[in-house]
């Protein structure tokens, strides 16, 4: 029994530890009224190793968002080779600390910005940690 009573005050610290490392973290449904809902149309993607800064021609990259987490629709009109491949992905939004970040079939991509009829997606901003060689992708409506 000796043993046993120095090994509980570490365990109760090391457990302590585990709920005071913990983030403030929700995940959101998007709303009938959220910013990121309908249609966006990728127009610039930068950054990278190798810092690059390319428009894309508006409506060659199309997201279009729908009111569902399983309701993103990727079309590519123009071979852009940036980002998703066409198709269907599941989403949602993560909100820490009054920023929202962006998960695509369950893979956290980046923090998104709204201003005005622009969305920004930043690839080095996440909810755990900040990046340096990730891209920045613009969008329009």
């Amino acid at each position: 029994m000796k043993n046993f009573i120095p090994v509980f005050p570490l365990l109760l610290f090391a457990l302590s530890l585990c709920f005071i490392s913990c983030k403030d973290e929700d995940v959101l449904p998007p709303t009938d009224e959220h910013e990121i809902l309908g249609e966006w149309s990728m127009t610039n993607v930068s950054g990278g190793f190798a810092g690059i800064n390319d428009p894309i021609e508006k409506g060659a990259y199309i997201w279009t968002f729908g009111e569902s987490q399983v309701n993103l629709h990727i079309t590519e009109l123009i071979p852009t080779g940036y980002g998703f491949s066409p198709g269907n992905y599941d989403y949602s939004i993560i909100s820490v600390d009054e920023k929202e970040f962006l998960v695509i079939d369950g893979d956290e991509v980046g923090e998104i910005q709204f201003i005005d009829e622009e969305m920004t997606l930043d690839g080095n901003s996440f909810s755990n940690a900040s990046g340096a060689d990730g891209f920045m992708y613009g969008f329009e409506r």
